[in-house]
């Protein structure tokens, strides 16, 4: 239900009162209408002091307090966080953040812009594998994306279509060295026999040699060794080993030996009676070397021409002399039968000849040596066939394809041409709502709600069905409050479908936060909260926890048996219980680095790049490496193995997995992104099916070949042996419905709660950056994801419309016009605290200082200061904002970029302002753009809109 907000005599906002009449919230100011404290509905107050600029100085809860410090500029210069680490902040001539310093590592983030305000590299000085460059197409493209950025040494390349629609994304990298063969072991041996080679540059091998012959099978093991299969006889020779940039060759020689020969035995004779001339077979072993064969009687022998048919076979003429007969073999030496055969002469009146000439000895030749290639996954885990262009290879590792009419997602493709590529298609109905979403062998298909249907509002999600020819994967079914929409019912259906997940019903506070799940066989979830939507009181199927925080702020001190130590900047460091104690330590970023969990026997590291993103984990000394392309995964590493992953446009939309030969599917849940089942990409059958506790523990059913598969609730990454969840800005702990440390947005996340996860709805919200819910309320899916997005670093300008009293990043609110928050350190493991606001903002209409055209704007008259909002599309589907201006030190036009859409706030002069909406919706339906703007003299600028086709503009004046 919607709080009811009430304002004083000023028009500030005061007093936000929710469902529950005692569930009330206040705000408090000064005689300068700077706001000194909120108060949450649970007693929580955060105060905020300011200098005589009317800047914020300190932020305080109970007795942690940040303060800040500001330069010349009125730019944020220095923090100092709660446990007494300072933070430096640098800027450029244009007021760009140049410059992060962290001095309790001595560490720092150096950013660079190009003259369109884009970020073009972020240089972290404690690691060269941390740093990100970016480069962009040039200035007058119409694409937005980046062309290509590069993490330490691994460079992706972005292509797009003449719309600006992302297209491709491949590897790209400088031609290698030819490999290098530099040893061998064995030297020499008989096949069949294993060699290994080391040298290096092996990646990607299409050919390993001994001589000009092709050994029978080879593996790379790694750039630096190949282990190479000879099953069979060939002529000795140099090691060579081919990729596509060169071939390199031993220097040494590789000996083929051929085995001793075996000893000579005749075993049998058939027939054992014949007429003269006819065929007899003699079979034994160590025929390979025949030098004669005789047919021997008494102290006569008569010797016959004679077939080799294998070293175990031969056949020769009898002679035409009747009588009984040895058979005597020789090679280098003789072996006589034992057995005898009857020869009856053809004619008594015929004189005793030579075998005819057509049956004269005729010696078997040994077959050559065939020529193998390595067999699929033999070779290098290669992405696909590399093209080499002007001394660069690229490798294609996605594509996209889209729909001609009206843009949307047709398709996306792992690509790969040693193993074959996986294709995902999607397609929608007339309303844009995806109706098919088809793997290989896989048909997946959503229905919707139609009007007039009790339960059912119009165009929420109705079912969902996965398919694999006449069997049924996995069947959800949805049903809905018919007062207020929110989801009552969920049932699932399918091999291997954890108890859990077959049937749920929810019941939620007035407020819509979720108290109580049902099922008929895995018992009930129920949770109790207090005024601010922390969890007091969890039961879990019969297994009760009470919950107590700490006075004055929302951490928690004890679950259950279990007690929890936060520091002093709100983040978990211990807990501890009868099994034991799990610590973590966090660098001056607010990213999570070590996580020593002993009841688990489980030992974490984690490193982040220069841009918060989390590209490598070690667990218990195995260590796994992740890229990126922007926020999403799209490989890892573990041991030497990579893992890629078939990704769509939204965040975290994984389809399919591939790991050297083996493929796996990921079905969804429409609604929170959960993955409810893991698919044998060969049998198309159910390795393993997931169920989840409303919060997120996690159930499994499996089969025999269960499946490796760690990204389970909302599609997050569940690190192994452990019992939380990695959602990129934070992490979760599902056990306590909350995150380890604080929203790093502050009060802009749209919650007094900073610990609060989705606001306590789980079942149609995710959180896939750990910063903000993600409603998902219609089970159409979440905001797309752009994979080549705008990244940007530094201050931004944030007002989320739908919180009570408009609260901003970080620090503070401002009442009736928004203020300037600021963003951070990045979106990985914290990402860093945010800016402080400047609040309020300073709505005096400015101009350039003459003198100082780098310095901030002077006042003056008669130039109204605007301030436009995105308040977002219908659907919430728009991700960016885009403003063009002029910049004010150089009159140049500049384009900035804001994201997400829905809370970005341009503050310029009113002059040549333009505010777009860039929608990622997959739907032919008309999108609606709402614009609120404020002005420091009211309706004195006229608002031109444009839109394209059937979308909507409207304005709201404020």
């Amino acid at each position: 239900m919607t709080p009811s907000t009430y304002y004083d005599q000023l028009n500030r906002v005061y007093r936000i009162e929710r469902p529950a009449s005692a569930w009330n919230e206040y705000i408090t100011y000064d005689d300068d209408s700077n706001v000194t404290a909120i108060v949450a509905a649970n007693g929580v107050i955060t105060k905020y002091t300011y200098n005589a600029m009317d800047q914020v100085a300190t932020r305080s809860q109970n007795s942690y307090t940040e303060s800040y410090y500001y330069d010349y500029y009125g730019r944020l210069a220095h923090k100092v966080d709660p446990n007494g680490k300072d933070t430096y902040y640098d800027y450029d001539a244009k007021s760009r953040l140049s410059k992060v310093t962290y001095t309790q590592d001595n560490t720092s983030v150096t950013y660079s812009y190009d003259e369109l305000d884009r970020l073009t590299s972020a240089i972290d000085t404690g690691d060269a594998a941390k740093n990100v460059s970016i480069d962009y197409y040039d200035d007058n493209s119409n694409i937005a994306g980046p062309k290509s950025v590069t993490t330490g040494s691994d460079t992706l390349h972005y292509d797009y279509d003449n719309a600006g629609r992302l297209t491709t994304i491949s590897r790209q990298s400088l031609v290698p060295d030819p490999p290098v063969v530099s040893s061998f072991s064995p030297t020499s041996g008989v096949p069949p026999v294993s060699i290994t080679i080391s040298g290096n540059n092996f990646n990607g091998a299409t050919a390993v040699k001994i001589g000009s012959s092709n050994v029978s099978s080879f593996s790379v093991s790694s750039n630096t060794t190949i282990v190479a299969q000879l099953n069979s006889q060939i002529a000795s020779g140099p090691i060579s080993v081919t990729t596509p940039y060169g071939t390199g060759t031993s220097s040494g020689t590789f000996t083929v030996k051929s085995p001793p020969p075996p000893s000579l035995t005749i075993t049998g004779i058939s027939p054992s009676s014949v007429d003269g001339y006819d065929t007899v077979t003699v079979t034994g072993t160590g025929f390979s070397g025949v030098s004669s064969v005789k047919f021997v009687k008494g102290s006569t022998s008569y010797s016959a021409g004679y077939t080799v048919q294998s070293s175990s076979s031969l056949t020769a003429p009898a002679p035409n002399v009747t009588g009984v007969f040895n058979i005597q073999v020789c090679t280098s030496g003789c072996v006589t039968s034992t057995a005898t055969v009857s020869v009856q002469k053809l004619c008594t009146t015929c004189v005793p000849e030579k075998a005819p000439s057509d049956r004269s000895q005729k010696l078997s030749e040994q077959p050559a040596a065939s020529e193998v290639e390595a067999a699929a996954g033999d070779g290098a885990d290669s992405a696909n066939v590399p093209v080499v262009t002007d001394g660069v290879v690229q490798t294609a590792l996605l594509s996209y394809t889209y729909y001609p009419d009206d843009g949307s997602l047709a398709s996306a493709i792992l690509k790969d041409a040693s193993k074959g590529d996986i294709s995902v298609s999607l397609k929608y109905n007339q309303a844009g709502e995806l109706t098919a979403l088809n793997y290989p062998g896989i048909s997946g298909s959503f229905s919707y709600c139609g009007s007039g249907v009790t339960g059912c509002p119009y165009g929420y999600l109705k079912s969902a069905t996965y398919t694999a020819g006449s069997t049924t994967l996995r069947a959800l079914n949805f049903t809905y409050e018919a007062s207020r929409g929110r989801l009552a019912t969920r049932s699932e259906s399918g091999p291997s479908v954890p108890s859990i997940a077959t049937s749920q019903s929810h019941s939620y506070t007035n407020d819509d936060q979720l108290t109580n799940t049902t099922t008929p066989t895995a018992g009930t979830y129920h949770t109790d909260y207090d005024k601010d939507g922390n969890a007091t009181y969890i039961n879990r199927a019969g297994s009760t926890y009470n919950l107590v925080y700490e006075p004055g702020t929302n951490r928690m001190t004890s679950f259950g048996g279990y007690s929890e130590t936060y520091d002093k900047n709100g983040r978990l460091t211990v807990q501890s219980g009868s099994s034991g104690t799990a610590t973590f330590t966090y660098n001056q970023r607010d990213q999570l680095i070590t996580l020593n969990d002993v009841p688990g026997n489980v030992n974490m590291s984690f490193v982040y790049d220069a841009l918060g993103r989390r590209i490598s984990k070690t667990v218990n000394g195995t260590k796994t490496t992740f890229v990126y392309s922007g926020n999403q995964v799209i490989e890892e590493t573990t041991n030497g193995v990579t893992k890629r992953y078939l990704v769509g446009l939204g965040l975290d939309e994984v389809w399919a997995t591939r790991a050297g030969t083996t493929d796996e599917y990921l079905l969804h849940d429409p609604y929170n992104n959960s993955v409810i089942a893991a698919i044998d990409g060969s049998s198309k059958s159910v390795k393993t099916g997931y169920g989840y506790s409303p919060f997120g523990d996690t159930f499994t059913a499996s089969t025999s070949n269960s499946s490796s598969n760690n990204l389970r609730y909302a599609g997050r990454e569940q690190d192994s042996n452990s019992w939380y969840y990695y959602m990129r800005g934070r992490y979760y702990i599902p056990g306590h419905h909350r995150y380890t440390m604080e929203d790093p947005l502050g009060f802009a996340g749209g919650d007094t709660n900073l610990y609060r996860y989705v606001g306590n709805n789980p079942h149609t919200d995710s959180d896939p950056s750990g910063l903000e819910g993600d409603d998902r309320g219609d089970g159409s899916g979440g905001t797309p994801y752009d994979l080549a997005p705008v990244i940007v670093i530094g201050p931004r300008s944030i007002l989320d419309p739908n919180a009570p009293a408009s609260f901003l990043v970080g620090t503070g609110v401002t009442i009736g016009a928004p203020g300037i928050g600021g963003g951070g350190g990045g979106n990985g493991g914290g990402g860093g605290r945010p800016f402080p606001p400047t609040s309020p903002p300073d709505m005096t209409p400015k101009q350039p200082n003459p003198s100082d055209p780098n310095g901030p704007m002077m006042p003056t008259q008669g130039v109204p200061l605007l301030l436009a909002q995105a308040l977002g599309c219908n659907y919430g589907y728009c991700n960016e904002a885009i403003v063009k201006d002029r910049d004010p030190s150089s009159g140049k036009v500049r384009i900035r970029s804001f994201t997400p859409l829905a809370r970005s706030i341009a503050r310029h002069a009113a002059s040549n302002i333009a505010l777009i909406c860039q929608s990622r919706r997959k739907t032919a339906k008309p999108l609606t753009l709402s614009i609120r703007f404020w002005s420091t003299f009211p309706r004195s600028f006229n608002w031109v809109t444009s839109s394209h086709g059937n979308n909507k503009l409207k304005q709201t004046n404020g």
